[in-house]
């Protein structure tokens, strides 16, 4: 996701300025000397279109020998107040763009090291919360982000001039990032480092956003909190062998999907490229509850029609009304567009290939590469890519809604019209 502005005149020294307009922003508490090298890197890292230190030298151009920048870059990057400075104002940023219905998109994954010996901390990659093969024994690092999407506001940036500068309209901004090893001393234990993660964005948000997680994330260690806390709404995906409580018994997921009734269909579209296809699915919802926290009322959304059920955990409050359910789907929808955004830009970046030797550069590059990608969202325009699956169908630039309702016209205003287990 490299930046081009050949038609603009003067086009390399607008995105300099650019880049330093940025690097302004996020580097407020860093001296000099570290301002400077957050300026080059996301310079060098855009440029480049690499996190090796190697080509953000050699995309930098300097006038000296390649080995010199290379070593004052490794230097600088050993710092270790960069990446809390950059992160702490990074996610002070981003929040003001977060209001009261925006996502909290809550993504999980690691960074896998095959051939890696000297790399320091280098821990098991283990199954919780992450996307990876069970039958394989992987060595790396584990990374958590927090991505805001939908409903996100304007906000005012600090101009190269001095006066404001209004954020243009964008699909999603890079929040928050933590990273650990499973041998590394300040290890906590994945859940604890994303419940600490969700903890200080909530600190700078406050009550606003939803978090939104896959199923990758089904873990009650990290639901029983946000169901506890009052505050944290979420709508989590599930596991089909996760167990829920429904009416009077503990079941798994797989059976709530198979008895939930779903009143409500409709057309969406998966995306994948330039190709649309329409699948009609249907929809409904369960009162459920967590069985660590039974005093709290909870509500399993349950979509069917896919290549396979989907079904969603969430506090948000159902009832039988199609577009309550409707806006849940979505934001779960929307979810995977910004994951799948995500992932694009670490491959765009080469962040899997990133060759430093201390934990501390290696976190420090994480949070240059997120850094980055707020760079991203900027220039162009932040959209996500076109896959995913939508309730509109998309036609180039022009987005509209396609939905085909069937059934009565009139929803039922019960909510206990389910089926018996």
């Amino acid at each position: 996701m490299k930046h081009r502005l050949d038609s603009i005149d003067d086009s390399e020294s607008l995105y300099r300025a650019k880049v330093k307009w940025i690097s302004d922003n996020l580097c407020t508490g860093l001296g000099k000397v570290d301002s400077r090298f957050v300026e080059e890197a996301i310079l060098g890292i855009t440029e480049g279109g690499s996190v090796r230190l190697t080509s953000i030298s050699r995309a930098l151009k300097e006038k000296i020998p390649l080995h010199a920048t290379h070593k004052r870059l490794s230097r600088n990057l050993g710092h270790e107040s960069i990446g809390k400075v950059l992160l702490q104002n990074l996610l002070k940023l981003g929040a003001r763009q977060i209001t009261q219905d925006s996502l909290l998109v809550l993504y999980t994954t690691d960074i896998e090291k095959k051939y890696a010996e000297k790399m320091a901390f280098l821990g098991e990659l283990g199954d919780q919360g992450m996307d990876i093969d069970k039958g394989e024994s992987r060595k790396g690092y584990e990374v958590c982000e927090i991505v805001g999407a939908g409903n996100l506001q304007p906000t005012l940036l600090a101009g190269p001039d001095g006066e404001g500068l209004e954020v243009p309209h964008r699909d999603f901004v890079p929040l928050a990032q933590s990273m650990w090893s499973r041998n590394a001393p300040d290890y906590l234990g994945s859940s604890q480092h994303i419940l600490n993660l969700v903890k200080e964005v909530r600190r700078v948000v406050g009550n606003r956003g939803i978090i939104v997680t896959s199923q990758h994330q089904d873990n009650h260690a990290l639901l029983k909190p946000w169901v506890e806390s009052g505050i944290d709404r979420f709508i989590a995906g599930q596991k089909m062998d996760s167990r829920l409580q429904y009416r009077n018994g503990i079941h798994s997921v797989y059976d709530l999907v198979e008895c939930c009734d779903t009143p409500y269909g409709g057309t969406v579209f998966r995306l994948g490229g330039n190709r649309e296809t329409g699948i009609f699915i249907h929809f409904g919802f369960l009162p459920v509850r967590l069985p660590e926290a039974p005093e709290h009322p909870l509500f399993l959304v349950v979509l069917k029609g896919l290549h396979r059920p989907l079904a969603l955990l969430t506090n948000e409050p159902m009832r039988r009304n199609r577009k309550i359910l409707q806006q849940t789907l979505e934001a779960y929808f929307e979810q995977w567009q910004v994951k799948a955004t995500n992932r694009f830009i670490k491959l765009d970046y080469q962040f899997t290939d990133i060759r430093v030797l201390t934990y501390e550069r290696l976190k420090n590059m994480a949070a240059l590469l997120l850094v980055t990608a707020y760079f991203d969202s900027l220039w162009p325009s932040g959209k996500r890519t076109l896959k995913g699956i939508r309730f509109e169908q998309r036609y180039g630039e022009r987005d509209f809604y396609d939905w085909h309702s069937i059934g009565s016209s009139e929803e039922p205003e019960s909510d206990n019209q389910h089926q018996q287990m």
